[in-house]
């Protein structure tokens, strides 16, 4: 929270506006959650979070996985084009494999030469069910490829899906009044929707509970840096 504040501070200082003006306190807090899903991984939570500390690392692995499924995905999409996108129920069997296929190893990278196999065989029997034409050598290992860079954690694809998702489940800690999330899901994690939606519910509780314990003594420290 103090990284957070500061930041705002800057620019509030450079407006000439004072700082407890400028910011709100809730909003400070939902954003320092938010960055509790890069966290440095050997470093302990901050001791007002640090009973929740395993379901926080659960959500942020998940958080990884989802974005990652949703990536490629997206890639493969992208490759093949609007032959597939109108097939109903593909999408939800390529995740289930893909799913599969990443489960129980930490190497995406490895775990990708399989994943890359699976897409193209699949992909191409759809392509031929649909009368369409089905992807050649050099295509295929251009998907193959492009799936491999994807599993980088740093690539551009994995990091704004990644940052698109923080952002939906900021919205959902600050959304005031009817909001419907499955409304506001982004574009590119719509096929991990559903998951997307449950893990955010849960994240959303975690704080929620926190937040209702130490909201009050959050704010204390807030009001205490901006005086």
């Amino acid at each position: 929270m103090k990284e957070e504040l500061s930041a705002h501070s800057d620019q509030a200082d450079t407006a000439g506006v004072s700082v407890a003006n400028q910011i709100s306190p809730m909003k400070i807090i939902n954003g320092a959650y938010i960055k509790l899903f890069d966290w440095p991984t050997n470093s302990l939570f901050p001791e007002t979070i640090i009973m929740d500390q395993g379901r926080f690392l659960e959500l942020r692995e998940e958080l990884k996985r989802l974005t990652l499924i949703a990536s490629i995905l997206l890639v493969t999409y992208t490759n093949v084009g609007m032959a597939i996108s109108g097939e109903k129920g593909f999408p939800s069997k390529l995740k289930r494999e893909i799913k599969i296929l990443l489960d129980g190893t930490n190497d995406d990278s490895a775990a990708m030469l399989n994943i890359g196999d699976y897409l193209c065989k699949e992909v191409n029997e759809c392509l031929k069910e649909s009368n369409y034409q089905m992807l050649d050598a050099t295509k295929q290992e251009t998907l193959k490829s492009q799936l491999q860079a994807v599993a980088d954690r740093n690539h551009s694809v994995q990091k704004l899906l990644d940052s698109r998702a923080k952002s939906f489940m900021l919205k959902m800690l600050t959304a005031r009044g009817k909001f419907n999330p499955s409304e506001h899901v982004p574009a590119g994690l719509k096929t991990v929707e559903k998951e997307i939606l449950e893990m955010s519910t849960r994240f959303q509780k975690l704080v929620v509970h926190n937040r209702q314990v130490y909201g009050p003594f959050y704010s204390e420290i807030i009001a205490g840096m901006s005086s």
